[in-house]
């Protein structure tokens, strides 16, 4: 496969740094961000960048793999950069909705998507929703880059709080079992 996308990953973290290895072993051109800057230091076939407005710059795709807590924030300081570039943006931010994003930011093309901690195994389930302005292209494109760490599910967005909670909790309490055992 050629380099054929650019992905940006805006938190580098356990899920947003999994992710961003897992592709760029799959040959994706991927550029991170994150304010934490020692997760950055000697990354190889990673572009490091200097900041979230440079990752939405130069990919067309941008993964928000930051806290919650700090989305607003994000949202405030890119919010111009995302209208000019206008990239395909996957938030993997645990609870923020898409309604956010779209009420936010206006037109924006918003997918959610939970993977659970397997991605490091790349075992992953990722459950994906779908924002009212994704096309089917899209939707495609973020089940390719999910494949990347296990497998994806497109799910209704009013489910994605239950399943998250039996995929990325269940196997918590199936490990607890098993050791009380």
């Amino acid at each position: 496969m050629e380099l054929t996308r650019k992905i940006g990953i805006v938190g580098f973290g356990n899920m947003g740094s999994a992710l961003g290895v897992a592709l760029k072993d799959k040959r994706w051109q991927v550029y991170v961000y994150d304010k934490d800057r020692t997760k950055l230091v000697k990354l190889k076939g990673i572009k490091v960048c200097n900041s979230c407005k440079e990752v939405i710059e130069k990919t067309s795709i941008l993964v928000i793999a930051i806290k919650p807590q700090d989305i607003l924030s994000f949202i405030e300081d890119t919010k111009e950069y995302i209208y000019k570039f206008r990239p395909l943006i996957i938030s993997i931010a645990a609870g923020v909705r898409i309604e956010v994003f779209e009420k936010l930011i206006e037109g924006v093309r918003i997918i959610r998507v939970m993977p659970n901690l397997a991605v490091k195994k790349r075992l992953s389930i990722s459950f994906i929703s779908s924002g009212k302005n994704i096309t089917n292209q899209d939707l495609k494109l973020a089940k390719r880059i999910f494949k990347c760490v296990g497998d994806s599910i497109a799910i209704s967005e009013n489910f994605l709080d239950k399943a998250t909670a039996i995929s990325g909790s269940g196997p918590g309490y199936i490990y607890y079992f098993m050791d009380a055992l």
